[in-house]
């Protein structure tokens, strides 16, 4: 299939120090990237993603909820709202935090360089979608942290101890006329990406013969109904490449002409693989 370009990808940084900057520095960041606000106003936005070529559009909520918390939240839904899974994802306040994001007008990533404690990651969007699949709607979010003040090591598409997958964090996705969301524990509808290889062996053709690097293309998938369900192909992310190899943590390397950041980084044993998104420079 090779890689899917979205031809507008864009990054930048915004501040993380309190849930207010989180809140209205992703939505200048998703408006910048070709999102477009709903409605709402300083704290409280609705966006709508841009139509992707398959025609899906999705919407997300960012808000701030006051009180004693500690993250800035985000909801998932159909630009009509009639399937809107009620769970929230979550990204921290940190006092001098500043993120980084990487988006485009279907997709976004957001870290905070140099981490991936609970709370430090957010994205979601929609995939590229094949020819032989054509949903009412599609959409998918996920974060690393299960509740507000959640500090245990999660799995995520931004750090695991195993494989890219978000278990035992927040998530929420939609396919067709269903959504659901989760913060609950495993299970095999978890949104994940497939054909990851956690053996630490090292007889595993793991290069070309003139030392270059694999790279494949980053399906992504999870359970058609729910969380329980077991988790299905659904497409792949935008600007985004799975590269063989032992990369540090936010490594920048190169492909196809282009930069990449490396995303994900394995918390323990050899990384093996990781997942990398387009750094543009221009």
């Amino acid at each position: 299939m090779g890689i899917k370009y979205s031809g507008a990808a864009k990054t930048g940084t915004f501040d993380g120090s309190t849930r207010l900057s989180i809140v209205d520095g992703l939505k200048d960041a998703l408006v910048n990237a070709g999102w477009s606000v709903a409605s709402g106003s300083s704290g409280d936005w609705k966006l709508n993603s841009g139509i992707t070529p398959s025609g899906h559009q999705i919407r997300i909520r960012l808000y701030d909820p006051g009180g004693t918390n500690q993250c800035a939240r985000a909801r998932l839904m159909n630009v009509s709202e009639t399937i809107a899974p009620a769970q929230d994802v979550f990204l921290r306040a940190v006092s001098g935090r500043v993120y980084r994001w990487f988006a485009n007008p279907y997709q976004f990533f957001v870290i905070a360089p140099g981490t991936v404690a609970p709370g430090s990651y957010l994205a979601g969007g929609i995939p590229w979608l094949p020819s032989f699949l054509s949903p009412a709607n599609v959409g998918w979010l996920g974060c690393s942290a299960m509740f507000d003040t959640d500090t245990s090591d999660r799995h995520s598409f931004r750090a695991s101890h195993a494989a890219p997958c978000h278990n035992a964090v927040a998530m929420a996705a939609i396919y067709g006329t269903t959504g659901w969301g989760s913060d609950g524990w495993w299970g095999v509808g978890e949104i994940a990406m497939a054909g990851w290889r956690v053996s630490d062996g090292t007889s595993m053709l793991r290069q070309w013969m003139d030392g270059s690097v694999p790279v494949f293309e980053p399906l992504i998938g999870w359970g058609p109904t729910g969380i329980g369900d077991t988790g299905r192909l659904v497409g792949q992310l935008w600007d985004a490449i799975v590269v063989e190899g032992d990369w540090p943590m936010d490594a920048i390397i190169s492909f196809d002409g282009k930069q990449w950041w490396c995303i994900y980084y394995r918390r323990t044993g050899s990384q093996l693989l990781t997942l990398a998104v387009l750094y543009p420079t221009t």
